[in-house]
This record gives C-alpha cells, structure tokens and sequence, in this order.
C-alpha cells in the first residue's frame, strides 16, 4: 500500500491498482483531512452517525475536490449490511442532495468515467473490484455481515452479467478492516454459517481476511491477483475510523474508485 495524497488530502493506494491508472483511479481515504470534531474528527464522510450533517457535507466537498469531481458526481450509499449491488451508468439522474444517493445499497459497479463512487466504512472492509479488459469496477461494502450473505460474490455477478467481466480479469484489493488480531466474537460457531468455522481461532476471533480472499477464490478471482492491505483498523485508529476501537460512535472513512 502506498501512501500518497489528492490535493494535500492524504490517501492510500493499492500497488495492484495503481498500476491502471490513468484509466482507472482509486484511493482509500484516512480519518485526516476534513472539519468534523469530536469522536468524528476529522473526515467523517457518513451521515446519519451522530456528526452534524454540515460537517459531513464540507468534508464530501472535500473529497470530491480532492478527486476533481463535481460534488453531484460523488456517488455513495446509506449502507444497511445487504448484498444490494447498484449499478451507475448515464441513465441515473444526479441531482446535488446532502445525503446519499442511494439507500439500502452495499455496492456499486460502475463503467461510466468520472463518477466517483464511495463506500464508507469503520472496521468492516471495503472492496474494490476492477475488469482491466471491459473497463468496469465494483466497489463493495463487507463487513462479517455482507460476507456472510456474499455481497461480492453478488457484485462480481453483475460485472460479468451486465458489462461482460470475466472473474480471472478481475483485480481485487481489500482496504484497511478488522484484522484477524482483533475480530473477537462472542460465540462465533453459533453466530457464523459454517464455512467461517474454519477461520475461527481458540479465543474466538475470526480472520475475516482470510475468509474474504476465500471468497474471492470461490468465485475465480485468482489469488494473485488480490491485493490484502494487512492493516488492522482497531490497531491503526490514529489513521482510520474504527467502530470497535471507539466502542460504537465514530466516523467512517471512505473508499473510492473512478474511471476516466
């Protein structure tokens, strides 16, 4: 991972990634940058959470700047845990609002140029998906909850299904999220489906890295082409939100990805 900055906005990306650019740009976002205060300081980019919706506001502006955009051509989601994957392409009527686009959507595919798309996230990992060979990505919003009903798995099928996407094109990276160090359960053999059995530890935490990549795998996206950050979100607060780490009220940090 590497970091680097939009506009004096410090940014992080994904070697695997990088190297598409100029045709594609992605970039994951820090808790720097932005004007929100308190448990939200400073570049909380999630309504609803508690912060005030001017601040949100300013710090999307912020954002969209940083990535040269319009800010009605920031596009993201009131995440709900779902497997619902929105597709954005030019019949969509974008009309400048102070909340999200959509509502009840965990991902986006997307394979228009300059629309950014953005998931926003505190522990649960977001997923950039990108088709090198039809010029279309996702970007995926999985926490423990959006694994377990395989909402990549569903973002994956609509790249191939609407634009054509072949799995084993497919380049994947996974952002900063919980890691394997801190991702305790209560009872995870009871409150995970049994194919996360097996990335349960004897202190009941779950490596849901490993799982993810799993997945991925499953749906044959080879694993050399996947991308794992390694940094551990609760471990790493001072550079990223974490929900776990600040025990429930917190900002979100975002994840983009644009074509040009």
């Amino acid at each position: 991972m590497i970091s680097t900055s939009r506009k004096s906005l410090p940014v992080y990306e994904l070697e695997f990634l990088q190297k598409f650019s100029p045709d594609f740009e992605h970039a994951i976002l820090t808790r720097h940058g932005g004007v929100s205060a308190g448990v939200f300081e400073s570049l909380n980019v999630r309504f609803g959470i508690g912060d005030d919706d001017v601040n949100v506001q300013k710090n999307r502006v912020i954002v969209a700047d940083a990535f040269r955009v319009p800010i009605v051509q920031l596009v993201s989601a009131n995440q709900t845990h779902s497997d619902h994957v929105q597709v954005v392409d030019e019949s969509l009527d974008f009309e400048e609002k102070v909340k999200d686009t959509f509502d009840d959507v965990d991902a986006f595919v997307c394979a228009v140029p300059n629309i950014a798309c953005m998931i926003q996230v505190a522990d649960c990992q977001a997923q950039v998906l990108y088709d090198p060979v039809h010029k279309v990505f996702g970007v995926v919003h999985a926490g423990w909850k959006g694994l377990v009903k395989d909402v990549t798995g569903a973002t994956l099928k609509v790249m191939a299904n609407k634009f054509g996407s072949i799995p084993g094109n497919i380049v994947a990276g996974i952002a900063p999220s919980l890691g394997p160090c801190c991702s305790y359960f209560s009872d995870p053999k009871n409150e995970l489906p049994q194919n996360f059995h097996q990335f349960i530890d004897d202190k009941n935490r779950v490596d849901l890295w490993s799982f993810a990549i799993e997945q991925l795998k499953s749906h044959s996206v080879k694993i050399e082409n996947i991308q794992l950050t390694k940094l551990c979100t609760q471990c790493k607060g001072d550079d990223f939100f974490s929900y776990r780490r600040s025990k429930g009220t917190t900002g979100r940090f975002g994840i983009m990805a644009m074509l040009h």
